[in-house]
């Protein structure tokens, strides 16, 4: 049993490997490309340090993003609200949520001093 599969799974792989077969030009234009692409690299110039990283992600979320998201979180609740759906808590939870989000940056300040 195990004999008859292999044997057709080799006759499958046969016919599929032939008709995926590269040309010769393309047999010696992927190397050379994959070569001319190693010497013509350049380095990325990536941040050595944690802290550039982490200030450069605060910034990226509280500009626009974290912004976006919490003008978007309080129409939801505000609709949910109009509708019937929403409760106190749900409002409370949203609105203290967006304030300590945003004031997060003044939360580290005093409490670091």
């Amino acid at each position: 049993m195990f004999r008859i599969w292999k044997i057709k799974a080799e006759s499958r792989l046969d016919a599929l490997l032939a008709r995926f077969k590269p040309s010769p030009l393309m047999a010696r234009a992927l190397p050379l490309s994959l070569l001319a692409s190693l010497l013509v690299a350049e380095p990325a110039f990536a941040q050595a340090n944690f802290e550039g990283l982490a200030d450069n992600i605060l910034g990226l979320l509280s500009n626009g993003l974290l912004r976006t998201l919490a003008i978007i979180a309080i129409i939801v609740v505000g609709l949910l609200w109009f509708l019937g759906r929403a409760s106190v808590q749900m409002l409370v939870t949203v609105v203290v949520g967006v304030v300590i989000v945003f004031s997060a940056p003044w939360i580290v300040d005093t409490i670091t001093g």
